[in-house]
Parts: structure tokens; sequence; C-alpha cells
């Protein structure tokens, strides 16, 4: 059987992500149940058509903007692929996003290998593009302290520790201690694995030069900032007075929290952090949670929506095109 064919028929993958959704909608019924339920329910239904295509609309932003710099990284390694059917791997990594394991990024990996694009050559695109994110939505989350306490320090601390290894990861000394440390381990398995580490690193160091990383980190405030403004439209919508630098950390901070918090997709604790943030700032609990699921609806649940319309599509056409 085809390897795509064979990855895409294993049950596990269907049941994961059956589960993410039950649970999903354990969580938004528990929480519009903490609430009063009429009011979040008369909160969601003020959002317009016109609303909810605009914050749509934010969050396809975002991922173009993240697909075309994962393309170029893959340009710089050495790679083409066909721009639609890379872009269509790409939104497929989506499907699995709530599910453990982060299997989204092995079935990406998966797909582009019968283009030439080595395992450790995808996890290093991989790596560099969570790095660089991260960094770009610690700086979005800085906007939260500008309103309050408390935050500034431990912030500081991780935009500085993220400085310090990308730094640590450029650094010749780095490189060398690595090819000695491969060279020290014994032949055996992990060695192997060790010059599989090391290659993975190598290219990561290569997408990770200055102009490169100003670039990518560039894109990266771009797309995660589109979707803050998207919260912002959220919150304007439903008339609650939060200013958009606001609306964008409280949206970035739910973001990183989430990603902190190790859980697939960021599920329950970037809901927690935004609405525990939104109630902070003085807004109503029904807000709070109405603005909080829309959110994640049109952000996270869209982008699995989108994954597997992608992934059916490279279901039905599952042998690599050539360029002529």
């Amino acid at each position: 059987m085809d390897q795509n064919k064979a990855y895409l028929l294993d049950s596990r993958w269907i049941r994961a992500i059956g589960l993410s959704v039950v649970l999903a909608v354990m969580l938004y019924l528990g929480a519009i149940l903490m609430g009063d339920a009429a009011a979040v329910w008369h909160a969601i239904g003020r959002l317009s058509a016109a609303a909810w295509l605009l914050v749509l609309g934010t969050s396809l932003f975002n991922y173009v903007l993240r697909y075309l710099r994962w393309h170029g990284y893959l340009l710089v390694l050495g790679h083409r692929i066909p721009k639609l059917r890379h872009l269509m791997i790409y939104l497929a990594g989506f499907t699995l996003t709530t599910t453990p394991g982060k299997a989204g990024e092995v079935l990406r990996s998966v797909y582009l290998a019968p283009y030439g694009v080595r395992y450790v050559h995808s996890v290093a695109a991989l790596f560099t593009e969570r790095l660089v994110d991260f960094v770009a939505i610690l700086l979005l989350a800085a906007c939260v302290v500008l309103d309050f306490d408390g935050y500034t320090g431990w912030l500081a601390s991780l935009v500085l520790a993220v400085l310090a290894a990308l730094w640590i990861l450029q650094s010749a000394w780095f490189l060398s201690m690595a090819e000695w440390w491969v060279g020290r381990a014994p032949e055996n398995t992990i060695r192997s694995l060790a010059r599989k580490l090391l290659s993975m690193v190598e290219a990561s160091i290569r997408l990770l030069r200055p102009p490169l990383l100003a670039g990518g980190l560039f894109l990266g405030l771009l797309s995660w900032g589109a979707e803050g403004v998207g919260f912002y439209i959220i919150l304007q919508a439903l008339e609650v007075d939060v200013s958009l630098t606001m609306a964008m950390g409280i949206y970035a901070m739910g973001v990183l929290v989430g990603a902190l918090s190790f859980i697939p997709g960021g599920l329950g604790s970037t809901e927690a952090a935004m609405g525990g943030l939104l109630v902070l700032a003085g807004v109503g609990v029904s807000e709070s949670i109405a603005a909080t699921l829309i959110c994640r609806i049109a952000t996270l649940w869209f982008a699995v929506v989108l994954g597997a319309i992608a992934l059916g599509t490279l279901t039905l056409r599952p042998v690599p095109e050539i360029e002529s």
C-alpha cells in the first residue's frame, strides 16, 4: 500500500481527532454553563456575518504568511516543491493540531518525503518555525504588560532566555560541542540518532542566520498580529471597550500559555488564559466567554477544518506531481 494512504487510513488519528472534538465541545459547554448561559449565547449571536468573515480573513492571512515562510525555509535547504501541492501539505498538518504527540508534524514530513525532503530538513524547518513564532508571540504578549502588573518579570526572563538560546545555536562553540558529542557517542543506534540530530541542528542554524531570522520574525509578527486584530474585531462586535494593543496582548498571552502547557492545541489552557485576562481587564464574564469561544473557533478549529480539506485533496491526488 502507498505510504501516504497507509498513514491516512490509520484509525488512531481518526479516533484522536474525534476525541479532541468531544473534549472541546464538553469544555466549551462547561464554560458556557459556568457563566450566564443565556447571556453567553446572546453575546455570540451578536457577531454579524460580516464580522465573522473579517475574523476568518485574519486567520487565513496568518496561515498564508506562515506557509510562505515555511516554503522559503525549504527553498533555502535546497527543496523545490510545487507551490499549490506544498500549500496543501502545509495546511494538512493543521488537521491533527489538537491530537497528542504533534501528529500533524509527522504527517507533513511524510508527504514531503516523496519530494526528496529529508526528515532532518523538515524537522529543522519545523523547529525553526516554532522557535521564531515563539519569539514573535512573546513580543506580542508584551503588549499586555502595558496594562497589567505582575507579568513583566517572567515575560522579560522568557525573552532573554530565547535570545540567549538563539545566540548559542548560532555560535561556532555550540556546533563544535555538538560535533564532539557525536564523535564520542558509541557505535550503535545512539550514534546514528546523534548524527541525525546534528544534521537537524546544522540545517536549523542555516535558517537562523540574521537575515533569515529577521525576515521570519517579521512574518511571524504580521501573521500572529493579524489574529490578534481578529480578536479585537470580535471584542468590538460585542461592544467590549478594550484597546487594540490590549486585545493583541491578551490573544498572544493565551497562545503563549497554551504552548507552554504542552497540551495539544492549547486546548483548555489557552481559553482559560484569554478569558481570565479579559475578566481582569474589566470585561463581563459572559462577554469574556463568548469572545474567547468565537476566537478559538475562528482560529484553532478553522485551521483544523482547512487542514481536513487539504488532507482530503491530498488523498484524492496521492501521487507526487513533477514540475515541468
